[in-house]
C-alpha cells in the first residue's frame, strides 16, 4: 500500500517540469501565431478580405475556379467561426488563421520534443518553420486551405518521423482530402514506403523483412478513393465557375481539373533577377525550392529505408507545384514548410532525424 501511495507523488514531481515546458511551448507558438497574423493584417488587408470572399464562394457553390469546389474544410470552418463572431467573413477567417497557425507551430515543437533528436531541437525547428512562413506569406491570395496545409503536413511529417501506425495516416488523409488535393501525397507515401523499404533491404546485408503489401494496398485504395471524391464533389456541388477559363495568367493553360503552369513558372524563375527591388527579391523563391530539394535528397542518402519514401513524396510535391501551381503565388508553397522545418537541420548536419552519434 505504501508504494502505491508514493508513486503518484513521484509522477507529479516528474510531470511538473514537462507541463511547464509544454505550457511554455504553447505560449511561444501563440506569440508567433499572433505575430504572423499581424503581418498578414498589416501587409495584406485587401488580400485577407478578397480571400475570405473566395471562401464564401466555395460555401455558396460558386467558386472562383472549379478546382476550388472540393476544398471544403477551410471555407466551412470559416463559416462556422463566422456564426459566433462579429465583423464579417474576414474577421472569422483571421480567427481561423490564428488558430491554425498556433496549432501548426505548437505541433512542430511537440513532434520535435518527442523525437529527442540532438541535431534538431524544438526551438531550432520552430525557427526554420517561422522563417519559411514569413518568407512565403507575402502573396496576392491566401486561402484557408493554404494555411491548413501547414498543420496537415506538420502532422504528416511528424507521424512519419515517429513511425506512427497506418490508422493514423488513414485518419489524417480522411481530413486532409477535404482540404486540398495535396493530400494525395499522403496516400502516395503509404504506397511508396513499403516499396522503398523493400528496395533498401535488398541492398543491405542481413535478414530481409517481409514486403508490406497491406500498407501499399491501403495507400492505393485511399488514392483512388480520394481522386474519385475530389471529382465527385466538384461535379455534385458546383453551380457555376465565377472566373472564366480565358482569364488566366500568361502561359497558363486552363483546365477544368487543373491548370498547367510549368511555362509560366519557368519564365518567372528565369526572370527572377529582373526588377529585383520592385518584385521583392524574387530569387528567394527558387532558393527555397532548391533548399527543399537538397533536404529531400540528403535525407534519402542518409537513410533510404526510413526516409526515402518521404523524400520522394516531397520531390513529387515540388514537381506538382511547378506543373500545376504558380510558385510566385507563394501561398502554394506552404505545404513544403513543415518538411523543411522538421528535417532541415538534420539534413545540414548530415545525420537522419533520431540518429545518435554515440558521443
Amino acid at each position: 500500500m505504501g508504494s502505491r501511495t508514493e508513486q503518484p507523488a513521484h509522477s507529479v514531481d516528474q510531470d511538473g517540469p514537462h507541463r511547464r515546458r509544454d505550457a511554455g511551448y504553447a505560449l511561444l507558438a501563440l506569440a508567433w501565431a499572433l505575430a504572423d497574423l499581424r503581418i498578414i493584417t498589416l501587409m495584406m488587408p485587401k488580400v485577407l478580405v478578397r480571400s475570405a470572399e473566395v471562401l464564401e464562394g466555395v460555401v455558396n457553390r460558386e467558386p472562383l475556379w472549379r478546382v476550388y469546389q472540393n476544398r471544403l474544410l477551410g471555407p466551412h470552418l470559416v463559416q462556422a467561426f463566422g456564426s459566433f463572431t462579429v465583423g464579417g467573413p474576414a474577421v472569422a477567417y483571421a480567427l481561423v488563421m490564428l488558430l491554425v497557425l498556433f496549432l501548426a507551430g505548437f505541433s512542430v515543437l511537440m513532434f520535435t520534443r518527442r523525437l529527442r533528436d540532438p541535431d534538431r531541437t524544438p526551438l531550432a525547428s520552430l525557427l526554420l518553420y517561422q522563417l519559411g512562413v514569413i518568407l512565403l506569406l507575402p502573396c496576392y491570395w491566401l486561402y484557408a486551405w493554404d494555411i491548413l496545409s501547414l498543420l496537415v503536413f506538420t502532422v504528416f511529417v511528424g507521424m512519419v518521423l515517429l513511425g506512427s501506425g497506418r490508422l493514423w495516416f488513414v485518419l489524417l488523409y480522411a481530413i486532409a482530402v477535404l482540404n486540398h488535393e495535396m493530400a494525395f501525397f499522403i496516400a502516395a507515401w503509404l504506397i511508396l514506403d513499403p516499396v522503398v523499404r523493400h528496395f533498401a533491404a535488398r541492398r543491405a546485408q542481413g535478414p530481409r523483412p517481409a514486403f508490406d503489401r497491406v500498407t501499399l494496398l491501403i495507400g492505393s485504395a485511399l488514392l483512388v478513393a480520394g481522386i474519385a471524391l475530389v471529382e465527385g464533389l466538384r461535379r455534385a456541388l458546383m453551380i457555376r465557375e465565377m472566373q472564366p477559363g480565358l482569364e488566366v495568367p500568361p502561359q497558363v493553360v486552363y483546365g477544368k481539373s487543373f491548370h498547367f503552369t510549368l511555362l509560366n513558372n519557368l519564365t518567372a524563375i528565369g526572370n527572377c533577377f529582373e526588377q529585383v527591388m520592385q518584385n521583392g527579391f524574387p530569387v528567394v523563391i527558387p532558393l527555397f525550392l532548391a533548399f527543399t530539394v537538397f533536404v529531400a535528397v540528403r535525407l534519402a542518402r542518409i537513410d533510404l529505408a526510413r526516409f526515402g519514401a518521404l523524400s520522394l513524396v516531397l520531390l513529387g510535391m515540388v514537381g506538382s507545384l511547378m506543373l500545376f501551381g504558380l510558385v510566385y503565388e507563394t501561398r502554394v508553397l506552404l505545404p513544403l514548410v513543415p518538411f523543411v522545418a522538421l528535417n532541415g537541420w538534420a539534413a545540414i548536419r548530415g545525420r537522419a532525424p533520431g540518429e545518435t552519434t554515440g558521443r
